[in-house]
């Protein structure tokens, strides 16, 4: 794997990619700015690893248009010391494996076609050249480090903010879910956890949970009101995703209890494909589209998922295909969603 990307016109990344197992080199078309240690360079690098490189994503499109994320070609990793086939077997035996820190190039972006895209290479041999241009007073260092600002107008952020947005937003659920597998639900558990996770006490000592309390269950006849008025406000494609599963899902007539079937399995992965539907599609007057395109471009990866999975379950009824049909259809479906949310923009 080779690459040379090119960050020497301020706000605008080119480059190029050579990836394993792909006969074009992708090509970089991004806005944005990269870390301090590339801002104004022409980066240039090459893997010196002998080991087999893994084949790249097939559905990763040649040229790749959107923003930045973080590019920098200075991100401490530690890498194994030893050959490929010797830190695996330490890992398969749960034995400590030889390793040391190195610099590692790590390239994000937000792509139109693919959403969030990260290419981390450890090791490999680069060439820099002399910065064109550093950030200064037209452009402040924290421009660097807060990359939502310049992607954010006056009005709404864009597809490409909302992913990034959105992917923290995943990061911080991910984070507090281990804190509570760690720490439990506890009242001090709880105390432990907004400390780690740097939540201030908004309520103060003066909180009354009582109070609290009470207002929920008043408000609970209310939202019983709002969950049905929003079923009946279903988008027909999420109507659709969701039958399909429901479809799918009845094609297995073993009785419970037992383990998932294919099926059952694959019909997981529909649903949440339609509750990310549902997310974006049920409300969307009350959304950006910025939001809506984001949101749908993660249902196409989810969907993504979900294909290989029904086309597993072909052997186990004749209804298969046509529901894989049908899915191929829906997917279709999201893309003209995406460009009409774009249109909106």
């Amino acid at each position: 794997m080779r690459g040379e990307v090119d960050c020497r016109v301020r706000g605008k990344i080119t480059g190029k990619l050579w990836l394993s197992g792909r006969k074009e080199p992708i090509r970089l078309s991004l806005e944005g700015t990269p870390e301090r240690d590339l801002a104004g360079c022409l980066l240039k690098f090459k893997c010196q690893s002998e080991e087999p490189e893994e084949p790249s994503p097939a559905r990763l499109e040649n040229v790749q248009v959107g923003r930045t994320g973080t590019l920098t070609a200075s991100r401490k990793v530690r890498v194994p010391s030893v050959p490929k086939a010797e830190w695996l077997d330490c890992i398969a035996e749960k034995r400590p494996f030889p390793s040391q820190w190195t610099n590692a190039i790590y390239l994000e972006w937000f792509s139109e076609a693919n959403g969030n895209v990260v290419v981390e290479i450890g090791g490999a041999q680069c060439e820099l050249s002399l910065p064109e241009w550093t950030p200064g007073q037209e452009e402040p260092e924290a421009t660097l480090e807060e990359q939502p600002r310049e992607w954010t107008d006056a009005d709404a952020m864009d597809e490409f903010a909302w992913e990034k947005k959105l992917k923290e937003s995943d990061t911080t659920a991910e984070r507090l879910m281990e804190l509570i597998d760690l720490h439990g639900h506890s009242d001090e558990a709880w105390d432990k956890i907004e400390e780690e996770m740097g939540w201030d006490d908004e309520f103060g000592d003066d909180f009354d949970d009582a109070e609290m309390v009470s207002e929920e269950e008043e408000f609970e006849d209310e939202a019983e009101a709002i969950i049905e008025q929003l079923s009946n406000l279903r988008h027909p494609l999420v109507k659709r995703t969701q039958n399909l599963g429901l479809r799918l899902s009845a094609q297995d007539s073993t009785p419970p209890p037992h383990p998932p079937t294919r099926c059952e399995e694959a019909a997981e992965k529909i649903w949440l494909v339609s509750a990310k539907l549902a997310g974006a599609l049920t409300r969307p007057d009350h959304f950006e589209p910025g939001f809506i395109v984001a949101t749908l471009k993660r249902s196409l990866a989810l969907w993504n998922e979900a294909t290989p999975a029904i086309e597993l379950c072909s052997s186990d009824s004749e209804i298969i295909p046509e529901i894989l049909s049908e899915w191929l259809v829906c997917r279709s479906e999201i893309v003209d969603l995406m460009s009409k949310y774009r249109q909106k923009r």
